[in-house]
Formats: C-alpha cells, sequence, structure tokens
C-alpha cells in the first residue's frame, strides 16, 4: 500500500478547505477601486457637501489621476482611502467605480449636434474650468475612446483629447463608423410627399427630382392647380 498517494490528497483538500474558510469569512476580499471625476477633489471628514462652503477644510485634497479605495458605500457618499492612507468622505457625483469604466477598442464616433458641446480635461469639471475647446461645431465627429455614466472621452480629428458630457436634451449622437459606411453604400429609399394631396405620386431622392419640382413649379401647372381647389 502506498501512503504517500493518500497523504497528498488529504494535504490538497486542508488546502481548498482553508481557502474557502477565508474567502467566506471575509478574510479575503477584491477592493473596490473608484476613480475621481475631477483634479483638486476634496475629501471631507464628515458627509456634506462641503466643496460648497469653502470655511470647512477638506482633510485630503486627490487629483483626477489617483485611485481611491472605496471603504463604505452609502446612498449619495462613498467613504474612501486615499493612496496616503487618509480616509474621508466625497460625494458620489465626485467619482465611479473602476469597473464601471468602459474602454471603446472599435471605432465608435459621437456626433456634436450642437455647436456648443465643450471637451474638458477633467470628466465632470467644476463653474471655473473652461473648456479645451468645443466641438468643430453642428456634425462634428468625435472619436470615442472611453466612456463612464453619461460622460465620454472622446479624441478630435486634430488630435485633441478630452471628456464630453450626454446631458440633458440630444447633445450627441453615438454611432458605429462601419454602420455609417453600411448607409453612404446603400442609401435607404427617401420621398418627398404633399401632404395636401395624398393621392400625389411620392418624388423619390434616388434620383434627380429636379424635373419633377420644375414641372409643379410651371406657370399652366399652377394655373391647373388652382382651377381644381
Amino acid at each position: 500500500m502506498y501512503i504517500g498517494d493518500g497523504f497528498g490528497m488529504k494535504n490538497r483538500m486542508f488546502r481548498i478547505m482553508v481557502i474557502l474558510f477565508l474567502l467566506t469569512s471575509g478574510c479575503l476580499h477584491a477592493e473596490t477601486l473608484l476613480i475621481p471625476f475631477r483634479d483638486s477633489l476634496g475629501i471631507y471628514e464628515k458627509k456634506c457637501r462641503c466643496d460648497r462652503n469653502p470655511t470647512i477644510q477638506p482633510v485630503a485634497v486627490i487629483r483626477a489621476s489617483d485611485t481611491l479605495v472605496m471603504v463604505e458605500n452609502e446612498s449619495l457618499y462613498f467613504k474612501v482611502k486615499t493612496p496616503d492612507g487618509v480616509t474621508g468622505w466625497i460625494f458620489k457625483r465626485f467619482a465611479a467605480e473602476k469597473e464601471s469604466f468602459r474602454d471603446y477598442l472599435k471605432d465608435k464616433y459621437l456626433m456634436a449636434l450642437l455647436d456648443t458641446v465643450g471637451i474638458y480635461r477633467n470628466i465632470l469639471p467644476d463653474d471655473r474650468e473652461q473648456p479645451i475647446r468645443k466641438a468643430f461645431g453642428r456634425y462634428d465627429s468625435l472619436k470615442v475612446l472611453q466612456s463612464v455614466r453619461s460622460f465620454y472621452k472622446v479624441r478630435t480629428t486634430d488630435g485633441v483629447v478630452g471628456w464630453v458630457r450626454q446631458a440633458g436634451g440630444k447633445r450627441l449622437n453615438l454611432f458605429d463608423i462601419n454602420d455609417f459606411y453600411t448607409i453612404m453604400e446603400n442609401p435607404p429609399s427617401v420621398y418627398i410627399i404633399d401632404v395636401n394631396d395624398p393621392d400625389a405620386p411620392p418624388i423619390g431622392l434616388n434620383r434627380s427630382y429636379k424635373d419633377a419640382l420644375r414641372q409643379d413649379s410651371e406657370p399652366d401647372t399652377i394655373k391647373r392647380n388652382n382651377r381644381n381647389k
């Protein structure tokens, strides 16, 4: 009888039981990491919108490049620990879990539908921060690099990188460049229909409709249409 084989099996079972015990007892747990949304973000000793009250001093000030460890997660606030080991509270609006950041590896673009869409250095800029630049104008396309919540990290056609926000109203339209090319190569049929005369034949836009429009604008046609009214 070979004893070593049985001993090895018992040893493996013992190690598995120890690992399961540690996992279920909470001794081993994955830390939840948070990414701040702006530079010079204050962490405060108590839960409050202390950033609105300059008389209350933060226990620490962090940068947008810092990674925070979540200690507690409440309805409106995160209790966090900074890289220097300082613990305090921040408003939830100013940070998000690192895992919620989505990287775009394919060709996703945003189309700016308004001229006033600003591109900012911080994800959530404060009132004093000026945009790096505005989008080129209506229908400018921005390459999407990353997103979190309603924020997108984009790169313009001239290489400017920053964050834009899909706020209230339709300011940005997300599309796949491959879908865009498919539409361009196979455009759908589009027609002009006379709402006053639904029985009139529609004018197709997939051909030259110049002659059809000219015909309806000729004097004889106008007189005939007026007599039929």
